[in-house]
């Protein structure tokens, strides 16, 4: 009988002939039982994520089923009278609520899954209501809002309440944390590129966690920057760059300087990072640019 195998890829049918490309010797391509994944191994690791060749593999053991950690329910909100939902009319002296599709975005690039639970005005009742059925439905919160009352009416909810009210960063020192019970409640600045900024400082690593999946940093790459760039004294500060080449294909990071908001978050790439005791960057010296994007669209 046959003792060995010739792949497909080296032979080919004509007529009723089988041309053979390929020398083949006894045993060869033939695999024992048990010889690919053997008796007691460790197929897949705990936290793994599960992608088609982690399915396939799976599939291949013959198991329909296994155990895996829920997807995280983590809920987005924003606060304020001049936010607008996308559902309804804009009206004057009122933005569409461009923070909680952003950070949307952002949660479930981390693997958790957002539920989007509108605008709540700037009115006592209104916040926590809407604040009590985001804590309660979700494993996470994230809002932003402006209003200064914000951090007393989540410290209200439940114990430890607020155990972060504010940080030694620019911009984003308004940022704060709470936790209700075991859920976290994020209360981070309405400014969009200050809402992005901080939420990957600060609550990106934590949705990273709740999924299950190992902490990934932000991508960093080197350029030369473009303009000087000056630090808050007492503050980490964080200068928001969008990247470009010049004319000697040097990589430059030039800070963003546009008076709107939206056109700051459109046109930023990333963010340079100023130490509390650095007074400035000056030009043309190589800075490390933390991407926010998943990568630099205009470079």
């Amino acid at each position: 009988g046959a003792d060995a195998v010739i792949s497909i890829d080296d032979c080919e049918r004509e007529d009723n002939a089988l041309q053979v490309y390929a020398s083949v010797a006894s045993s060869d391509n033939l695999r024992k039982q048990g010889s690919d994944i053997k008796k007691n191994s460790v197929v897949l690791k705990k936290g793994q994520v599960l992608g088609p060749s982690e399915i396939g593999v799976l599939a291949s053991l013959g198991l329909k089923q296994i155990k895996v950690l829920k997807i995280p329910i983590v809920a987005v909100l924003s606060v304020g009278n001049e936010v607008c939902e996308l559902s309804k009319t804009l009206t004057a002296g009122k933005n569409y609520d461009l923070n909680a599709y952003s950070l949307c975005t952002a949660v479930i690039e981390c693997g958790g899954k957002p539920v989007y639970f509108g605008v709540a005005p700037e009115e006592k009742e209104s916040i926590l209501r809407v604040l009590r059925t985001a804590v309660a439905s979700a494993d996470m919160v994230i809002a932003c809002a402006s209003e200064p009352n914000i951090t007393r009416l989540t410290d209200s909810l439940g114990d430890p309440g607020i155990i972060i009210n504010g940080v030694a960063i620019k911009p984003g020192k308004s940022m704060a944390l709470a936790f209700v019970g075991e859920k976290p409640v994020f209360l981070l600045p309405n400014n969009p590129s200050t809402a992005l900024l901080t939420y990957n400082l600060f609550a990106r690593s934590y949705v990273h966690r709740l999924a299950g999946r190992p902490v990934s940093v932000l991508k960093t790459l080197v350029a030369f920057s473009g303009s000087k760039m000056f630090g808050a004294k007492g503050s980490r500060t964080f200068v928001m760059v969008k990247l470009e080449f010049d004319r000697s294909c040097r990589l430059i990071a030039e800070p963003i300087d546009v008076d709107g908001p939206v056109s700051a978050l459109a046109l930023t790439d990333g963010f340079v990072e100023i130490g509390e005791n650095e007074q400035f960057v000056e030009v043309d010296k190589q800075v490390a640019v933390t991407l926010l994007r998943g990568s630099a669209s205009r470079v």
